[in-house]
This record gives structure tokens, C-alpha cells and sequence, in this order.
């Protein structure tokens, strides 16, 4: 299922150095001189580095679409990816998957899936990191599609891409994550959906289901860890003519703070988009509020307003906004004739860039993953069409001040790419889903080499299906199901259980 392929966009990274121009002018020529060889050795490295955006598309799948995606990095700078697919007919089937790619496309570990059952309708997924060694996953499945039966998983990865949790019931009638984050001073992952919720690393419930004290059911939500670990939910209330925004600290003594940054004003319409919080305590919000369709506002720790950047008058869709560790501000967001655009705001408070094109030409992008690495390089992920003609929706990084591939990794093609193997371990069905071009054959050994089923395959197909026919006189054990696609061997240890 992993791909990985790279095209360039051409955006150049501004830099304004009339400021710094006009202040040398009181030294003589040599200190000048010596002044401008410095500046130019501190500033060469970064606009070398920084010069476009590069775009990866990390699936190629033709059998289904990807829906949503959410991402965290490690220490060594790789993402850990993990991203909602849905099987098109006649095999309907939905499904959570992990991947880790290096921020130039490189699949490094492919494609997992991650939920429990064939069939499951699954919400979300969203992810955490600690930021070092591990990678988290959440998603609310039902194996049977019903809300009764609704529950909330979560399973975990190391910097290697190897399990350290596998797929664990955490807790029943769930609606999902919603949004998601990670505290480092005690281990722990938080989440808000329609409550607040805190988990251990291993899937136990610490705090649960602490809801915001109003009458009015929230009709947006987004949420933050702040840098000194203080859990914040952002929501917007009412979707009616009126409606307001409002800030909740949870606090931990499982009560919560509501605040109105922007004042209890109901003859206005405010709307979100999202926001996050600088090393400050700072809070960058993107937001809507009447004719204007896409602002961005800063406050200060207070809730009081210190900037008001408008950004967008026309009516959009989805956006995203991100902080670096010193404070910088990275907004993308999504115009309703399908294009993607993006600004970038300095410490302080300069525009370098206000509403670029990043894609001229995109669809479905309505779910990003905006992650920092410091020095202005930047990934952003998203399930996208791109170009916009293109179908189905699959899943693309784009990378900001990142050195092109000649001096970084190149990208390769996945070596497991093809399948993914599930219900596994297995009891009377087996599903072998992926792109498996006419010719490719399918064989089972047992754990003493011997073949005991085999298919080749006259036409291409999506996904094979295995039922009691051919898997009801197979003793439980461990067996080998091996998949020949032209010159290729690929090997997948399965278990069958009575």
C-alpha cells in the first residue's frame, strides 16, 4: 500500500533583510565588510536550505480511499503516521493503519493495520508522541457497526516501528478521540471529544469523561497540551446565525475554566478552525467571525487579543495552524475552489509569507497534521487528490526548508507494499487486500514447508477472500501465506485458530 513519489512546488522562503541594511551604516567599511561576510555565513545555511516546498505521495492504492490522518515525530525526525482507509465495493471495509516515513518519503516501516475486526466502522484515528522512542494511536471501532458496541482502542509504536502496545480495548460507547495530546512530565495521553479523557501509556482510564459545564452541545472542538502541561480544549458553540468560542482549561482536580477570549457576544458568528499554544502560553488561533472567513488572532496568557491578522474574506474550508519551538506560526488552509494556500508569521509578529500557493490544484485535503521540526522546516500530512482530477484520495507529506533528496535519503518504494493480511490470527475467514496484478499467486505451508492451499489469479484484484471452504480442515498452528507477484516472493506468518 506504501508508495512514495515527489514533486516540487517552487514556493521560495522570504526573507526581509531591509532592517538589518540600514543599521550598518554608522561602522566603517571594514567592519561592514567583516559584518556582512558574518551575517552572510549565519543566513546562507538557512536559505539553502529553505528554498520550496516538496510534496510526497506516500500511498498508491486504487481499491478504497483515505479519510483521515494524523501524525507525530521522533527524535530522529521520522513520522509516525496513522491514517483511516475505507475499501470501495464490493468488499466494503474500513480500517486504522500505521505507517513511519522519513520527511523525505522514505517509507520506513509499511503499512500495519491496527483495528480488530473486518467490516468495523472506525472513528478517527489520532495519534501522540512523546517526541523521543514512542508513537500512540486511538480510534473508536464496533464489530458490528453499532453505537451500542462502540469502543475506544489504543495501540502503540517504538522509534523502530516495532509494537510496544498492541490494539487494546480501552473503553465501551466511545464516540472517538477527537482530538489528541501528549504530556511528558508524567507519561500521560489526553483527549476531548464531547468530554476530556486522560489515559496511561497502556490504555488505563486516569480521568474520565469530564464535560464542560454548558447547555449548548459544542459543534467544533480542538485541543492542545500547552508546553507547561496544562491540558486546553477550544470549541465553538451553536450553529445557528449566533454563535461563540470558547477556551476550557481542565484542571487537575477534574474540574474545568471556561473562557470567552472573545467575549459572550451572540449577536456575532464566530466559528474555529483551530489553534495551539507557543512556549509562552501564547495562544495562535485561526477563527472566523462574520464576513470574514479565515483570521488569525493571537492572545496572550490573559486571554487578552494582541494580534488580528485577517487572511481569507471568501468562504474556505478546512486549515491548520502550528507553532516552532521559538514562536514562528505556519498556517495552511484550503479554498473552496480547491486550492491550498499557506502563510508564515515570525516571532515578531512579520508576515513573511501571507496567503501563497502551496497546491494549485487539491481535493479532499480536510484533515492536516501540522508538525514542527525547529529552524523553519515544517511536514505537514493530509489524505488529498492531487492533482484534483485524481482518484482515489490517498496520502501526501509536504516538507518545508528541508535540503532537496540530492542531499538528503531518497525516497524508495516499500518492499511490503502490496498487501495487507487481516483478520490475523484467523479463525474461518481470511482477507489478502491490495493491489495483486493478474498472474500473482497465493500459497499457504504449513510450519514443516508444506503446501496445503493455493490460488493464482487470472484478473487483478483488490482483495481475496478465504472462507470455510478452504480453511475448515486447517488445524490451529502457525503457517506461512506466501504471495508471488512477478519476479517477487513475499512471505506473511499467519495463525489459525479452531
Amino acid at each position: 500500500m506504501g508508495s512514495a513519489s515527489e514533486s516540487q512546488f517552487g514556493i521560495e522562503f522570504k526573507t526581509d533583510f531591509g532592517p538589518m541594511r540600514g543599521s550598518l551604516s554608522r561602522f566603517g567599511k571594514t567592519d561592514r565588510g567583516l559584518i556582512m561576510l558574518v551575517l552572510l555565513l549565519i543566513f546562507m545555511p538557512l536559505v539553502a536550505e529553505a528554498q520550496e516546498w516538496q510534496a510526497y505521495q506516500l500511498t498508491n492504492y486504487e481499491h478504497g480511499q483515505f479519510n483521515e490522518c494524523t501524525s507525530v515525530r521522533d527524535a530522529a525526525g521520522n513520522l509516525h503516521v496513522y491514517f483511516n482507509f475505507e475499501t470501495l465495493p464490493p468488499l466494503e471495509d474500513h480500517a486504522v493503519y500505521y505507517m513511519r516515513v522519513s520527511p523525505y518519503g522514505e517509507i520506513l516501516t509499511d503499512t500495519t493495520r491496527l483495528n480488530l475486526y473486518p467490516y468495523s466502522y472506525e472513528i478517527g484515528p489520532q495519534c501522540v508522541g512523546n517526541g523521543t522512542d514512542r508513537s500512540w494511536g486511538m480510534w473508536a471501532e464496533s464489530p458490528d457497526s453499532t453505537v451500542q458496541n462502540q469502543a475506544l482502542y489504543l495501540a502503540g509504536r517504538d522509534q523502530t516501528g516495532a509494537e510496544v502496545l498492541p490494539s487494546t480495548w480501552v473503553h465501551l460507547s466511545h464516540y472517538g478521540p477527537g482530538e489528541a495530546g501528549y504530556r511528558n512530565s508524567d507519561s500521560t495521553i489526553h483527549f476531548f471529544n464531547s468530554s476530556y479523557c486522560r489515559l496511561s501509556v497502556s490504555g488505563n482510564p486516569l480521568i474520565w469523561e469530564v464535560t464542560v459545564p454548558e447547555d449548548r452541545p459544542p459543534a467544533h472542538i480542538n485541543f492542545a497540551v500547552a508546553p507547561n502541561g496544562t491540558p486546553w480544549g477550544m470549541l465553538r458553540y451553536s450553529l445557528g446565525p449566533t454563535a461563540d468560542l470558547a477556551l476550557v482549561r481542565f484542571n487537575e482536580d477534574t474540574t474545568c475554566t471556561v473562557y470567552y477570549p472573545f467575549g459572550y457576544q451572540q449577536e456575532r458568528r464566530w466559528g474555529l478552525y483551530d489553534f495551539t499554544i507557543d512556549w509562552q502560553g501564547h495562544f495562535h488561533c485561526l477563527v472566523e467571525v462574520d464576513t470574514c472567513a479565515l483570521a488569525y488572532a493571537l492572545l496572550d496568557t490573559s486571554m487578552a487579543l494582541l494580534e488580528w491578522h485577517p487572511l481569507l474574506r471568501d468562504y474556505g474550508t478546512r486549515s491548520a495552524i502550528g507553532v516552532d519551538s521559538f514562536g514562528n506560526s505556519l498556517m495552511v488552509w484550503k479554498l473552496a475552489e480547491e486550492r491550498l494556500l499557506w502563510a508564515y508569521r515570525t516571532i515578531d509578529g512579520a508576515w513573511s509569507t501571507d496567503g501563497e500557493t502551496l497546491v494549485d490544484s487539491i481535493a479532499g485535503a480536510n484533515y492536516f497534521s501540522m508538525i514542527s521540526y525547529g529552524e523553519s522546516r515544517w511536514a505537514i500530512t493530509c489524505p488529498a487528490n492531487v492533482p484534483l482530477q485524481q482518484d482515489p484520495r490517498n496520502i501526501y507529506l509536504f516538507t518545508f526548508g528541508f535540503p532537496p533528496n540530492s542531499v538528503g535519503p531518497q525516497p524508495r518504494t516499500s518492499r511490503s507494499q502490496l498487501v495487507q493480511i487481516f483478520p490475523n490470527p484467523f479463525r474461518s475467514v481470511l482477507y489478502v487486500q491490495g493491489s495483486l496484478p493478474p498472474g500473482s499467486e497465493v500459497v499457504i505451508y504449513d510450519i514443516l514447508g508444506r503446501r496445503v492451499f493455493g490460488k493464482r489469479l487470472m484478473d487483478s484484484q483488490g482483495c481475496l477472500y478465504f472462507g470455510d471452504a478452504q480453511l475448515s480442515s486447517l488445524p490451529s498452528g502457525y503457517y506461512v501465506l506466501s504471495l508471488a507477484v512477478r519476479d517477487k516472493v513475499h512471505s506473511y506468518p499467519i495463525f489459525h485458530l479452531k
